[in-house]
């Protein structure tokens, strides 16, 4: 009798896993041999501009529930429901969270990702108002005049968002403890009139390498080589602003399996 083996895509993931500004993909896949059992893994699918390539998996367990997967900052975390000491095969009961990153292409896991990726949870889902630039050197201080004009929304799912001024850009941002990148996404080049600050704003921004949230946390400061942009608090994150698409995205429905 010849053995047939079943994969099926069962959930997936987008965000970037290798900060390289493009939208990569964590997959769960399910394998079943012909017998009772069904072993999940966690598969890396690396956006390389083309197409999605895949890197690595991880065994999660035999027929253990994936109840959420999710990425933010680069770290992958998983939410499943597996087996304690007294379940039957059929009905586990135990809730657990893992947390993985890609590196060097290969996954590794962190007892506290998740934790990592919950402290950075203080400045997404905001709307930051650009308000103001502090040169290091004191010369070039200056204000902006209508701060709804610069904002910028770093998303859970490691994209953000940015007005600028006339223009729009969209793509991916990564995190490490106060660490930022703002990689270079798709943008219109429209030109905005006199005394537009919106090239300098997103050049700026793409040379930010780390932030802090001083005092209350309403005030979000990203610092670069030449000074800092001083960002308030502009309320929560709305649904309905529309953005372009970015450019450089995996399909909405990858084959982990090519």
């Amino acid at each position: 009798m010849t053995q047939r083996h079943k994969v099926t895509l069962e959930k997936a993931a987008f965000g970037d896993l290798d900060g390289d500004g493009l939208s990569d993909a964590a997959v769960i896949l399910a394998w079943q041999s012909g017998g009772s059992g069904t072993l999940k893994y966690l598969v890396a699918m690396r956006n390389t501009g083309n197409e999605p390539r895949q890197q690595d998996s991880v065994l999660l367990g035999d027929r253990v529930r994936i109840r959420a997967l999710s990425i933010a900052a680069g770290v992958v975390n998983v939410e499943t429901v597996t087996f304690g000491p007294r379940d039957p095969m059929c009905c586990p009961t135990r809730q657990a969270k893992q947390a993985y990153s890609l590196r060097g292409g290969k996954w590794a896991q962190s007892a506290d990702g998740v934790a990592a990726s919950a402290s950075n949870t203080n400045i997404t889902s905001i709307v930051w108002k650009w308000t103001r630039f502090e040169d290091t050197s004191k010369v070039r201080n200056f204000a902006i005049d209508d701060p709804n004009q610069y904002t910028l929304t770093l998303l859970p799912n490691g994209s953000y968002r940015i007005k600028a001024d006339c223009n729009r850009m969209q793509g991916q941002y990564s995190l490490q403890g106060r660490l930022i990148r703002i990689a270079q996404g798709a943008a219109t080049l429209a030109e905005c009139g006199a005394g537009s600050r919106y090239a300098e704003y997103l050049r700026h921004l793409s040379a930010a390498v780390s932030f802090d949230l001083p005092g209350s946390k309403r005030v979000l400061k990203l610092m670069t080589d030449g000074g800092h942009l001083v960002f308030e608090h502009g309320g929560e994150v709305s649904e309905s602003h529309e953005y372009i698409r970015p450019k450089s995205i995996i399909s909405d429905a990858p084959n982990p399996l090519k």
